[in-house]
């Protein structure tokens, strides 16, 4: 299929999508469908960063259903909830929950709720801290209610959800009529999302973010925040003048997606880097090597190479400690801290 036809059919099956959502008078299943139109909007990166209209009609939809049942939702007290949709051992994404809470937890009336999925490792840990948790149960309208259940007497809330969580989204919208105060954790700010129409706040991790914010005319305020990394973890790379020596490891860390060719591709940067200085060795956290545009560095550059894989994030770090030099992942940026 030439690339005309393709982004034709794509865009036709899309525009289907969104239009059965809105046209479906079960509210649960309008949900389901948004979900898929979001998780399309998502995963192909097609220029499109949001949808508002599509969230304000799936409200509509919501209120007006027979299951939507809500608590009283006007108590402002001085509670954060953190809104998750799933937590998993692996990058930075769930850390950054983790220490959130860990943050607040001189304050037990503190909360993280999670609406889809926890890892095992990550339920120990919290409760380990003795965080506060909640994992829903439930789904489409009915999750909704669960989250305004847990969120209805807290002033302020964190929405750090995947892209496609529509009920996440909505029953922010909802919150925020009732007064609350909405934080929206752009972590996926390279694509698509909902949630971010209703925010208060946009907490953007990158510079990518910042620009791609600018350029697509996103929600109005923002605050800058990155993915937080602890450098006393790291201080014994930086010497006692403040300046990092270049030493021969390099790391770079980022979904494997992130690393695939557009106008810039990270493995000529490789082949300069290696030219220049054959002693290094590059090791990648998020891609396998088998992603077809590393086929070429892998074969020239043997086992100075290393592609690690997704890794669990105690993993990750000790492979960060490791390096003398990170080098953040591109043509997408993986908004760590670091640069």
């Amino acid at each position: 299929m030439n690339p005309n036809s393709f982004l034709n059919s794509y865009s036709h099956l899309v525009r289907h999508i969104r239009c059965a959502a809105i046209k479906e008078r079960n509210a649960n299943v309008a949900l389901s469908l948004a979900w898929v139109y979001g998780d399309f909007r998502w995963f192909n990166h097609d220029g499109v960063y949001q949808d508002a209209e599509l969230e304000n009609k799936l409200q509509v939809k919501v209120l007006e259903s027979k299951l939507y049942s809500p608590p009283y939702l006007y108590g402002n007290s001085n509670v954060t909830i953190v809104l998750a949709t799933e937590l998993y051992n692996q990058g930075g994404h769930s850390a950054v929950a983790v220490n959130w809470m860990n943050l607040f937890s001189d304050e037990k009336n503190h909360k993280l709720v999670v609406t889809r999925s926890i890892d095992y490792s990550i339920i120990n840990s919290l409760v380990e801290d003795k965080v506060d948790f909640h994992l829903c149960s439930s789904k489409g309208v009915q999750l909704i209610n669960e989250i305004l259940a847990c969120a209805a007497l807290a002033d302020r809330i964190v929405l750090h959800i995947h892209p496609s969580d529509i009920e996440s989204a909505i029953a922010a919208k909802i919150l925020q009529n009732a007064g609350k105060k909405i934080f929206f954790y752009n972590h996926a700010d390279h694509a698509f999302s909902y949630g971010i129409s209703c925010s208060n706040i946009v907490c953007e991790i990158s510079a990518y973010g910042v620009s791609l914010r600018n350029r697509s005319k996103r929600v109005g305020i923002y605050s800058f925040l990155g993915i937080p990394i602890s450098f006393r973890t790291f201080s014994k790379k930086i010497s006692s003048d403040g300046k990092g020596a270049l030493g021969s490891k390099i790391v770079s860390c980022g979904s494997a997606y992130k690393y695939a060719p557009d106008k810039v591709f990270f493995g000529d940067f490789i082949d300069d880097l290696l030219l220049c200085k054959p002693d290094a060795t590059v090791s990648i956290v998020g891609p396998t090597g088998k992603e077809p545009w590393w086929c070429a560095n892998a074969l020239r550059w043997g086992d100075s190479v290393q592609f690690l894989g997704v890794l669990p994030h105690d993993e990750y770090v000790k492979v960060l400690q490791s390096a003398d030099v990170y080098v953040d992942s591109f043509p997408l940026t993986g908004g760590t801290a670091f640069p």
